[in-house]
């Protein structure tokens, strides 16, 4: 069952859909386009733009050591990935290296 989004709707609803749709999904970058990239809740928030980075960053820091998987939205988004080698594939490291970016580059939410 998702968490609860803890940001205002729309936006809320948006979030709490795509984490439950992608619920046991394979990891991979083909897994990640035509799935979460392409589903269509993913999509609203893209289509969002940079307003979506400072709320997906609030998800992200409220979601606390079991963080959804917002980080491929965040990389589109911005054009960077923050995220050390050793640190992929470990959600909760992959979550603070995000948030650490956000910080630093003036995106507090």
């Amino acid at each position: 069952m998702p968490r609860p989004s803890t940001v205002g709707a729309p936006f809320g609803r948006e979030l709490g859909a795509v984490p439950a749709a992608n619920k046991g999904l394979a990891q991979g970058a083909a897994v990640h386009f035509f799935t979460r990239g392409n589903g269509p809740a993913y999509q609203k928030i893209l289509a969002m733009g940079q307003p979506a980075v400072k709320l997906i960053f609030k998800q992200l820091e409220n979601e606390g050591d079991d963080p959804d998987h917002w980080f491929w939205a965040l990389e589109y988004l911005t054009g960077e990935n923050p995220v050390r080698p050793e640190n992929k594939g470990d959600m909760k490291r992959m979550r603070g290296d995000w948030l650490r970016w956000g910080l630093a580059n003036g995106k507090s939410w």
